[in-house]
Formats: structure tokens, C-alpha cells, sequence
């Protein structure tokens, strides 16, 4: 469970680099169209002079000319005004609010589903958000009744029909009637995944790991130092034994031997998975065969064909047959996005970036202080200090004109001049002006917004 406004903070620095879907490090973002025609239209957008009611929970949508090519008429609706101290993620269309310290519930029209009495909350997962009442845990469902009494000490949300509860430093499962499906017993119970879970046992001062199915029945014996991911991927999965990681199978029978310093952690990808020998990384396929001789300083896990590998401080990519398609050469290299990877050069004391296709082609020229990758065929990048955006041929479809910039989620960007954030379409027109203090992103039409520390909710149709 995350927050809106731990969105805010990280966000907030969109400069910074995170981890990708993949594991490789990348800034996350995008941009849209800024091309006008001789055609005047009307836009609808919410002015930074908002002249609203404020004694209602819609604002007033001001008329004013669109000089884009962009027919779309955007209605903003203020379903919930700057007025909760926190607001979580919509789940299954409702909403966590924070108000004088307690806990609710709105739906996506504003409306108040569960009046704020608890002293922290889950999002719903499964029809069923976990709520806690003084140092107890328990579970309601959408209409705000009770249906698992509080009487945990923690929990973990529901997954595929069943919930990890623990008592007493002991972790069991119980499903959505509150009915005990494993004993309290073991010290962590994971979420499960394809009918399974990653726990762990206390065996005397030694906590030993294994996976169980929903019954469990155990599937992997709880003899393993560690277990590398929740799920198994090609009916295989990396457990260390020991000082080695080896691969079961889905009987717990050793597929391939323990021998290796350590595995990627993601598991197998597309049939093969990055190993370390000795300080150096390679590529095995899922019966052991060797696909890359370990020669590198890092491999990530094969994302649609391809996997990043990093020697000597420098980046390049491979194909799943170890074939080097870009020698590394580069300083710093994302994830593949619309067919492109943003890469970075380091010149003296300055660094650009551009862009490379999967053949290793400069298809966006080194010009840029940073760049975020595409999503929605556009890419968000950084001139002098200002974001503009770019399509996948380089050409600049918005000038720099923006101090921060997110993601385009939905056909929607929000973005920040001063200290102020509002919102643009993907043909560059202004939706929101900057009014708010955040914005967040869009999601089933709806965001969250933040002034003087209240929290709202903002729909867009």
C-alpha cells in the first residue's frame, strides 16, 4: 500500500533515476503533441484563477480558445476538494481518506462509504481492506461492515482468496470468511502467487525457508538459507543452500545443482537467467546449459528479447542467444519503451542523453541533460534546466517551458511551473493550470490533488 502522497515525495524528484520494470536504472516519464492549426476551438480547462464555489464540490470550467489541432472537449470536475489530511489509491473504486487522525472510505464520486473511525487502514484487495482498531487488525468489506473481527496483530491483504494474519510473532492464513486455512506457525508468510507463498520457519535460532500451496500442503521443503522470488517462472525457482544457489523444480527436486555465487533475483525470463561465477555474471538456459560465458559485471533479467549487461563501468545489451548487439560502451542504459532505449554519454565533466534503438542505432542525438522514457510514443526531456517533450524520431513536439514533469497516464501529464502543478493533454494544451501544490497522475479518470497540506480528488472526463 502506498500513499498519494508518497507519490508527492518521490515524484517530486522525477531528475532521479529508479528502478525500472526490469531492474535497470532509468527516469520515468513522458510528453505530448504541441502542434496548433488555423482552427479555433473550445477548450474547456480549469483556470489558475478559479473563481469556483466553493461551497460545492464541482468547479466551474472556464471556456477559452484551443489553438491545438485537438478537437477533444476535457470537462474538469472537483469531486472532492483540498480537505483530507491523506488520501490513498483508489482500489476496486474506492479510497483510504485520512481525516483528524482517523480512518474511511470514499467511492469515485466523492461520496463518504466509510466514515473515518479506524486507526489505519489497507486499500481494498479481493472486495476487503484490512482496518485497525486500537493494536488490532481486522477486515471489512465494501459497504463498511465487519466481516473478519479485529483481533490480529498484523496482516497482509488478501491474494487470490486468502490473507497472511499473525498473532504473537506467528504467521498463519485465514480466507475471506476468517476460517484458518494454515496454522499460526511460521515466522513471515509472503503474499501468494499462482496458488503459492514464500514462508519462513523457525528451526530453533534459524529461520529456514521454503513455499507452500493454499492448502499448505508444502511444496518446497523449509530447508533453503533463502528463496528467491514468490512465484515459479518456467517451473523453476532459485533457492540457496548453503553459500550456492541452485533451481528447483515445482516437486522442490533439484533441477540444476547449487553452484552458483548468487542468481538474478527476478528468476527466470524467457527461459534464461543471469548467474555469478567468481564475480562475474553470465547466462544460463533452464536446463543449466551455459548461454553467456560469465564475463560480465552485472546482467539484468531478458526483457522482450533483450538484457542489459554492464563491464568496466560501461553499459551495452545482449540478444537471448548472448550475442552482443551493443558492446558496452555506454554510461548509463534504460529499459526498452516504444522500441527505445534512453542512453547516456559522459564527456569530461558533462553527460547527454539520446536515444537508440533495438539495433543499436542513434535514432535522438546525445543533446539532452536528462531524459524519461517513452510512454505513449512520447518521451519527457531536459534542456538547460526545462522539460519539453519529444516523439520516437527526435523531433520536439513541446518546448521546454516545465520545471517538473510525470508520466502520461491516461492521455494526461501533470506538470509544474514555479511551485505550482497542473495539467496538459497530449496535444500540449493546458487542461489544469498550476493551481495546485501536486497533482498526481491519472487513473481511471481520476487524481489526487494537494493544497496547503488537504488532499482532494480531481475527475476528468
Amino acid at each position: 500500500m502506498k500513499s498519494i502522497k508518497s507519490h508527492f515525495l518521490t515524484s517530486v524528484a522525477v531528475f532521479m533515476i529508479i528502478l525500472s520494470s526490469i531492474g535497470i536504472l532509468l527516469i520515468v516519464g513522458c510528453g505530448t503533441d504541441g502542434e496548433t492549426s488555423g482552427n479555433t476551438q473550445t477548450h474547456r480547462i480549469l483556470d489558475i484563477n478559479d473563481n469556483s464555489d466553493k461551497s460545492t464540490g464541482d468547479t466551474q470550467i472556464q471556456d477559452k480558445p484551443d489553438q491545438s489541432h485537438s478537437s477533444l472537449e476535457i470537462t474538469v470536475i472537483e469531486i472532492v476538494k483540498p480537505a483530507y489530511d491523506e488520501i490513498l489509491d483508489f482500489s476496486e473504486g474506492l479510497a483510504a481518506v485520512r481525516s483528524d487522525g482517523k480512518w474511511g472510505f470514499i467511492d469515485t464520486t466523492g461520496k463518504v462509504v466509510v466514515e473515518p473511525f479506524y486507526d489505519w487502514v489497507y486499500s481494498f484487495s479481493e472486495n476487503l481492506a484490512a482496518v485497525m482498531v486500537g493494536a488490532s487488525w481486522g477486515f471489512i468489506d465494501t459497504t463498511g461492515n465487519i466481516v473478519i473481527e479485529p483481533v490480529y496483530f498484523r496482516v497482509k491483504s488478501f491474494s487470490e482468496g486468502l490473507a497472511a494474519v499473525n498473532i504473537a510473532d506467528r504467521w498463519g492464513i485465514i480466507d475471506t470468511t476468517g476460517k484458518v486455512i494454515v496454522e499460526l506457525m511460521y515466522a513471515d508468510i509472503y503474499c501468494f502467487n499462482e496458488g503459492l507463498a514464500r514462508v519462513q520457519f523457525f528451526s530453533g535460532e534459524v529461520k529456514e525457508w521454503g513455499i507452500i500451496d493454499t492448502t499448505g500442503r508444502v511444496v518446497v521443503k523449509l530447508i533453503y538459507d533463502r528463496v528467491y522470488i514468490d512465484s515459479f517462472s518456467d517451473g523453476l525457482i532459485a533457492v540457496r543452500a548453503g553459500s550456492k544457489w541452485g533451481i528447483v523444480d515445482i516437486t522442490g527436486s533439484f533441477a540444476i545443482e547449487p553452484m552458483y555465487d548468487d542468481t538474478f533475483i527476478y528468476g527466470f525470463r524467457e527461459g534464461l537467467i543471469a548467474v555469478l561465477i567468481d564475480d562475474k555474471w553470465g547466462v544460463i538456459d533452464t536446463t543449466g546449459m551455459v548461454v553467456v560465458e560469465p564475463m560480465y559485471d552485472t546482467v539484468f533479467s531478458f526483457y522482450e528479447g533483450f538484457a542489459f549487461v554492464q563491464l568496466d563501468d560501461k553499459w551495452g545489451f545482449i540478444d537471448v542467444t548472448g550475442k552482443a548487439i551493443v558492446e558496452p560502451m555506454y554510461d548509463h542504459i534504460s529499459a526498452f519503451s516504444a522500441g527505445l532505449a534512453a542512453v547516456r554519454i559522459n564527456d569530461n565533466d558533462t553527460s547527454k542523453w539520446g536515444f537508440i534503438d533495438t539495433k543499436g542505432n542513434v535514432v535522438v542525438e546525445f543533446t539532452y541533460d536528462l531524459v524519461v522514457s517513452f510512454k505513449e510514443d512520447l518521451a519527457g526531456v531536459m534542456v538547460d534546466g526545462k522539460w519539453g517533450f519529444i516523439d520516437t524520431t527526435g523531433r520536439v513536439v513541446v518546448e521546454p517551458i516545465y520545471d517538473e514533469i510525470q508520466s502520461f497516464s491516461e492521455g494526461l501529464a501533470s506538470v509544474q511551473i514555479g511551485d505550482k502543478w497542473g495539467v496538459i493533454d497530449t496535444s500540449g494544451n493546458v487542461v489544469i493550470g498550476p493551481m495546485f501544490d501536486w497533482v498526481s497522475n491519472f487513473n481511471n479518470g481520476l487524481s489526487a490533488i494537494c493544497n496547503d497540506e488537504k488532499w482532494g480528488v480531481l475527475a476528468i472526463t
